[in-house]
């Protein structure tokens, strides 16, 4: 990468890293809405403890969400950071891990870990595939991130009610979504890669609710 391309790209980081901040703060405060809340009580009412598993599990995977953009453009511009970044990552993913296991226990946690550390670490791989502009690795890497992503809807259609499938499309939204803003923060267009960011962070939201409902629906006696 040239430095004059290099440096344009830095301080479109910073400005999109500006924005995201912004938006973390906005959807990743936990202010949003239950559409049909699970009545775990008896009540007619959601109980504080299913709204506490719904924010945490919220806030996790849009804070994730935003690490997985920052590692990305963090990778394609080669930043010296990248590792104290990749770090950042695999701390987050442990730790929506973790909100499993008190639920699911320590073995579905460790494995639900272990496959979306594989997805991360492909997204990795399709950062520099896109840095050197290889149309066969990247073609190489849709594929690696498909597999990814299909091991990941296979281990939380074993532990919910929710089917592969359906696991597999929302998962690959949020992913098609990061791809998308790498795609376009390397093409110069930071307006849409700002605006795929905010989606895939809409999209991180929607799985934390998808997770959310099928643990209130599988364990309604902790709740």
């Amino acid at each position: 990468m040239d430095e004059k391309k290099a440096s344009g790209h830095s301080v479109a980081l910073a400005v999109v890293a500006l924005l995201a901040g912004i938006l973390i703060g906005i959807v990743g405060s936990g202010a949003y809405e239950v559409d049909d809340p699970i009545d775990t009580d008896g009540t007619g009412e959601i109980s504080a403890t299913a709204v506490s598993l719904r924010t945490a599990l919220h806030d996790q995977w849009v804070e994730l969400s935003g690490l997985n953009a920052t590692m990305l453009t963090n990778v394609y511009t080669e930043q010296a950071d990248s590792a104290a970044v990749r770090d950042s990552v695999s701390e987050s993913s442990a730790e929506l891990g973790g909100l499993l296991a008190t639920y699911y226990g320590e073995e579905v946690a460790a494995d639900f870990t272990t496959a979306w550390s594989e997805y991360t670490d492909q997204l990795q791989v399709y950062a520099v595939a896109a840095r050197e502009d290889e149309a066969v690795n990247l073609r190489s890497g849709e594929v690696a991130l498909a597999e990814a992503i299909a091991a990941v809807a296979e281990q939380l259609s074993e532990v919910t009610d929710i089917e592969r499938d359906v696991w597999d499309k929302s998962i690959t939204e949020y992913g098609d979504h990061l791809v998308q803003f790498l795609t376009s923060f390397a093409a110069a267009n930071y307006s849409e890669a700002y605006m795929a960011r905010r989606e895939a962070a809409t999209a991180a939201a929607a799985l934390a609710d998808m997770l959310s409902d099928a643990t209130l629906e599988r364990y309604p006696d902790q709740f």
